[in-house]
């Protein structure tokens, strides 16, 4: 560490190859010794400019400290930021390389500022995109991001901001981070509720979404209270006939007849 705060980043660096040599061997690739090195190992890497050597070895800590540690635990959050730091510092959409590679924010964070409305709108649009592409970590990323850069800006129940929580909340899901999904979808039901109404179109989408993540999770009662408040505001919104309504019902039918009767689980 003394060769790395003092500017012998190449020193500090065979240091800890060899520190996470010993420590693989006698402790594991995921004991939190050992990728408490590889972290450090991480930053090194990148104060050195080898961004894809420390790309590949932070995406390595992150996955170790999710399954060793928790996805909540410090180390985790901190691999977290350090993977956020390498991919930033590349100026390059995560897991994209050569000519696909468009720059995060087209340019907008250097020209108009990280905080900037059109930049925060070009990180929202990558981490869509990257949602898209099954790339969850570095879409969770993004979207935290613009989350964090448009309530600021916005206020916590502009429109923009709750799209975001939405495509969080996606990217959260696709983790296995379903209570911390649960916890901005409710946030964002009770903004949409207090602006709009509670059978507002957007209400009911995200009463949907509230509901799909509770089945997912076992949650058959929660899911179909809330199937059932999504498919009466889709109703008088809608129209019974609208399509929106019609896959509402569809999947509220389909959620009774799969869940256990009582008989079953007595």
């Amino acid at each position: 560490m003394v060769h790395w705060y003092q500017g012998r980043a190449k020193e500090a660096e065979g240091i800890f190859l060899k520190a996470r040599s010993d420590l693989e061997k006698h402790s594991g690739l995921d004991h939190p010794k050992t990728l408490a090195v590889v972290n450090r190992l991480t930053r090194v890497l990148r104060e050195q400019g080898w961004y894809q050597e420390s790309e590949v070895t932070s995406r390595r800590v992150l996955e170790g400290c999710e399954k060793s540690l928790g996805f909540y635990h410090p180390d985790t959050l901190t691999a977290a930021k350090n993977l956020a730091q390498v991919l930033q510092e590349q100026g390059m959409v995560p897991g994209i390389r050569g000519d696909e590679s468009p720059r995060i924010g087209g340019g907008h964070e250097k020209a108009l500022g990280p905080d900037h409305p059109r930049t925060l709108a070009a990180i929202n649009n990558l981490s869509i995109l990257l949602l898209k592409q099954g790339k969850y970590i570095e879409s969770e990323i993004l979207s935290r991001r613009a989350l964090e850069g448009r309530g600021k800006a916005l206020g916590t129940i502009h429109p923009r901001v709750l799209s975001t929580i939405e495509n969080l909340t996606l990217a959260l899901e696709a983790r296995g981070k379903c209570t911390e999904a649960e916890t901005f979808l409710l946030r964002a039901l009770t903004a949409r509720e207090s602006a709009g109404g509670p059978v507002h179109s957007k209400v009911c989408e995200t009463l949907q979404h509230l509901a799909c993540l509770h089945e997912k999770q076992g949650q058959y009662p929660q899911a179909e209270e809330a199937y059932e408040r999504a498919y009466k505001g889709f109703s008088k919104t809608l129209g019974e006939q609208h399509f929106t309504t019609l896959e509402c019902i569809r999947r509220l039918k389909l959620l009774r007849e799969q869940q256990p009767s009582p008989e079953s689980t007595s």
